[in-house]
């Protein structure tokens, strides 16, 4: 995250909108597979909105 994304969930997070949270490796690993997984599929499919981009 970087520190304009940062900076815009603060205050949400003070009036108690967000509760902050520890990062969590897992589940950051988790995400990453999963959008590798699917650009996989994306690419091998030739009607895919990502393979009519190029």
């Amino acid at each position: 995250m970087t520190s304009l994304d940062s900076a815009a969930l603060e205050n949400p997070a003070r009036i108690g909108k967000l509760k902050a949270e520890p990062p969590d490796a897992r589940e950051g690993a988790g995400l990453l597979r999963s959008a590798s997984v699917c650009l996989q599929d994306e690419m091998q499919t030739s009607d895919s909105r990502f393979g009519k981009s190029f």
